[in-house]
């Protein structure tokens, strides 16, 4: 017999592998179980689509990351804005109310930590990408 005569194996199963990549976004994968398949055939199968998944969830995540540090860039130069306003305001001998007096005494605490996480993100978009450009997103 020929590869093509030779009698094709039955669908014995499904599986469905499903990736939530956004509130409002999912990826599923459907696949199938022959009735010739041994376990490490299906293991295999499944092995892959969760490879596939796992990409697809961490390109999901540099693009969330990445405008994560846009967002809190410009919340930086909006407090920096503020901070100036605030401080013109204190120079020229107007009166600072209790909450604006809060903002100046909180500025820089706020600034250090909003420059550790964009720089933490940054990082992990850096790693995000290494993985995708390996061919190495398993385990993101």
């Amino acid at each position: 017999m020929t590869e093509q005569e030779q009698p094709r194996s039955t669908i014995a199963g499904t599986f469905e592998l499903a990736l939530n990549l956004t509130d409002k976004r999912q990826i599923k994968m459907l696949g199938y179980v022959y009735s010739d398949d041994t376990a490490a055939e299906i293991n295999k199968r499944v092995d892959e689509f969760q490879d596939v998944l796992d990409r697809q969830g961490v390109r999901c995540d540099i693009v969330n990351k990445e405008a994560q540090v846009a967002a809190m860039t410009q919340n930086l130069r909006n407090l920096r804005d503020a901070y100036d306003e605030l401080a013109e305001r204190k120079r020229s001998g107007k009166t600072l109310t209790s909450q604006q007096k809060n903002n100046m005494d909180n500025y820089e605490r706020s600034t250090k930590q909003s420059k550790e996480m964009i720089e933490s993100l940054t990082a992990a978009i850096t790693e995000g990408k290494k993985k995708l450009a390996n061919g190495s997103a398993v385990g993101a």
